[in-house]
């Protein structure tokens, strides 16, 4: 097999970072006919080198975690194998990548999703993502119905409201 060569591209002194945009740039690999090599796997249509020469690719910003209330708290406290999943699934969410098993809780509020949790005991946790300044989770808890508790509807709908008027207080100008 033909050994794949780097292909740097925008024009910072290294070739690997934007000066403008400090997110890293992923490196497209050509194999010999100018096909790209992404992930160490090909590309089944040939291309021309002539027209790859504009292709960049970014990796997303990750948006930071909030935490409402008690919820760190209350994820701390599930079980190893819960609190692992529940880890990879936020950072998806964080990357603005979807998770995995979803739902959206409009009983909550505009943008309110549930991350179903899946082990030997069902755990949920309750989060908004729709902010440009990060990811609010608003909830977690173990779930021991059937059905989700009004008490953990009510908490987490609590949380979404205070949330929502701190970020309109801080948006508004100082009165004078």
């Amino acid at each position: 097999m033909a050994t794949a060569t780097p292909l740097f591209l925008l024009g910072s002194p290294a070739g690997r970072h934007d000066l403008q945009n400090p997110r890293p740039i992923v490196e497209v690999m050509l194999d010999q006919r100018c096909r790209p090599v992404l992930s160490g796997v090909r590309t089944q249509a040939p291309c021309s080198c002539a027209g790859i020469q504009k292709v960049v690719y970014y990796l997303s910003a990750m948006k930071p975690l909030f935490w409402a209330g008690s919820a760190l708290q209350d994820l701390r406290a599930f079980p190893e194998d819960a609190r692992r999943i529940a880890g990879h699934e936020l950072h998806l969410v964080q990357q603005g990548l979807e998770p995995d098993d979803w739902k959206a809780m409009v009983g909550v509020g505009p943008g309110v999703y549930e991350l179903r949790i899946r082990t030997a005991v069902e755990h949920r946790i309750f989060y908004v993502a729709k902010f440009a300044e990060g990811v609010y989770v608003l909830h977690a808890f173990q779930k021991t119905t059937q059905q989700t508790a009004h008490r953990d509807f009510d908490l987490a709908r609590e949380r979404y409201r205070e949330i929502l008027r701190q970020r309109q207080e801080a948006s508004r100008p100082p009165r004078r």
